[in-house]
C-alpha cells in the first residue's frame, strides 16, 4: 500500500508560508494548509482528507473524560485526530497529529523542547490505547 506523500505536502506548505510560520499560533495555519494541499493531491494519491477532525476511542486517554460522560475504563475515552485521510478503495486510514511549537532560545530552549516532547509522548500513548472497534 502506498501511503500519502505527507513529506512532499509538508514541504510544499512550508515553502509557501515562511511568513505564516512566524505567526504566534502556527498550528492552525499548518493544519489548514496541509488539508488544502493533501486535498489537491487526492486525485492522484487516492487519499482523501476529511474536512473536520475525526474522533477515535483510546483506552490510554491523555485527558480523562468526566465521569458523567462515559466510563472510560469500560468504553474508552474519545480523542480527536487533527487530520485524517481515507483511501476508500483499500479502506485504509492515515492520520496526522500536529505538534507545532516555537523554538525556545537561551534558557527557554530546554523547557520548550521538553514541552514539545511531552505533547508528542501523550499522543503516542493515546495511539497505543487505540481501539479498532
Amino acid at each position: 500500500m502506498i501511503l500519502p506523500n505527507w513529506s512532499e505536502a509538508f514541504e510544499v506548505v512550508c515553502n509557501r508560508g515562511h511568513g505564516a510560520l512566524k505567526w504566534g499560533l502556527p498550528e492552525p495555519w499548518i493544519h489548514a494548509a496541509l488539508y488544502a494541499e493533501l486535498k489537491r493531491q487526492a486525485a492522484v494519491s487516492e487519499w482523501m482528507p476529511f474536512s473536520t477532525e475525526i474522533p477515535y476511542v483510546t483506552f490510554y486517554p491523555v485527558q480523562l473524560p468526566k465521569d458523567t460522560n462515559r466510563d472510560w475504563r469500560v468504553a474508552g475515552a474519545v480523542k480527536w485526530v487533527d487530520l485524517c485521510l481515507h483511501a476508500e478503495d483499500r479502506n485504509a486510514w492515515c492520520w496526522f497529529e500536529f505538534k507545532v511549537r516555537h523554538v525556545g532560545y537561551g534558557e527557554r530552549q530546554r523547557e520548550a523542547t521538553q514541552q514539545a516532547m511531552t505533547a508528542v509522548r501523550k499522543d503516542v500513548v493515546a495511539l497505543i490505547g487505540f481501539s479498532a472497534d
